[in-house]
Order: structure tokens, then C-alpha cells, then sequence
């Protein structure tokens, strides 16, 4: 008798592998006929402003939000952090860069739904800060780096500077693995408007 159910449990994983596979397959082929988008360029250079740093993001194609996911550092809902720390946390990660912020606000423009609504406020409704590290600048000598966030009813970009406080509602925008993203879309959470959740907020 036990060997029985053994056997039939056994083919029924086998057969919920075998979809998520073909799915996975699936999404692969499809993404591989999205338009490719560069993230080797060079940024974007505000008037008066220097480059200190950035980091090539390589090619990127299909739905872009849900090839990011939002990083904290550890305790950071729990103190301010130095922006310097967050910096050194990241060193190892793979943060977006600048080119990626100009394209998602020039995506945004056309459609603000192209950024999920999780991303616009936290669970304290505070507004989120999304900083693209892979891209450092100088501006009047000091270190910032430019972040995306929800204001007056559309996304805009500023900066922040890396010598500030950093805030638990300053979130760094981090590139996931291909091999996430080609998951099938049911494996990932599901938010309360029944769309997939793009936050996955994680930390180190």
C-alpha cells in the first residue's frame, strides 16, 4: 500500500514540474524576442554635475519591474543609517544604474503603470525612494546618487546625498538573477489587487 502512494505522489510532482518547466521555457522564448535595451551607455550628466562612478548593468529586455526587487539594509527600518554604509553594503550587489532610472521615468510617461503601485508607498504610507547606486555623481563637490519616487501624482527623479541620513523608507533598486525572472509568473507573491508583487523586499 505504501509503495502504491509513494508511486502516485511521485507522479503527481512529476507532473507539476513538467508545466512550471514548459513555462519557464516559455517565458524564455519571449523574452527573447523583446527589443534589447542597453545599460552599458553612459548616463545621463545633469548641468554642472560630474560622474564619480558607474557600474555597466549589461542588456535588460521584457518587463523591467519585475526584473528589479527593493533592498533595506539590515535594521534599517529600526535606525538611520550613513548613506556611506548603505554604499559599502552594496559594493558586492547588483545595483541598477542611472540609465535604467531614465528609461523606466521615460517608460512611466507613457503609461505610470509601468512601475507597480507597491512601489509608490510603504506599509506606513510613507512615499519610497528608489536609488539607482549603480550610478554615483558629484554634485558641488559632494557624493549623491539620483533615486525615482511618487510626487504630486507622477514619478519624478531627484537625488540624495550620500553623506545624509539614510531614511527606512530609502530603498536601493537591485537587478534580480535571470533565473528569477524566468520563473513562472504564478511563483511569485501575489499583491491584494491579485497582480503579481513586484517588491520582494530582502535583506542581506
Amino acid at each position: 500500500m505504501w509503495a502504491a502512494c509513494f508511486v502516485l505522489l511521485r507522479g503527481m510532482l512529476k507532473a507539476q514540474q513538467i508545466p512550471d518547466a514548459e513555462e519557464k521555457r516559455m517565458n524564455s522564448l519571449l523574452l527573447a524576442k523583446e527589443p534589447v535595451i542597453d545599460l552599458d551607455s553612459q548616463p545621463f550628466l545633469p548641468a554642472g554635475w560630474s560622474l564619480e562612478s558607474h557600474r555597466p548593468g549589461g542588456q535588460m529586455r521584457g518587463d523591467l519591474a519585475r526584473q528589479m526587487r527593493l533592498w533595506l539594509a539590515p535594521e534599517q527600518q529600526r535606525k538611520v543609517y550613513s548613506g556611506h554604509e548603505i554604499l559599502r553594503q552594496l559594493e558586492d550587489q547588483p545595483t541598477a544604474n542611472a540609465c535604467l532610472l531614465d528609461l523606466l521615468l521615460e517608460r512611466v510617461e507613457q503609461n505610470p503603470r509601468v512601475l507597480p503601485e507597491s512601489w509608490k508607498y510603504d506599509d506606513k504610507e510613507r512615499s519610497r525612494y528608489l536609488f539607482f547606486w549603480g550610478t554615483l555623481y558629484r554634485n558641488e563637490g559632494a557624493l549623491c546618487v539620483r533615486y525615482l519616487r511618487w510626487h504630486l501624482m507622477q514619478w519624478e527623479w531627484s537625488y540624495g546625498w550620500v553623506d545624509s541620513p539614510w531614511k527606512p523608507n530609502y530603498y536601493a533598486l537591485l537587478i534580480r538573477p535571470q533565473e528569477e525572472v524566468l520563473l513562472p509568473l504564478k511563483k511569485h507573491q501575489e499583491d491584494g489587487a491579485g497582480r503579481a508583487a513586484m517588491l520582494d523586499t530582502f535583506r542581506l
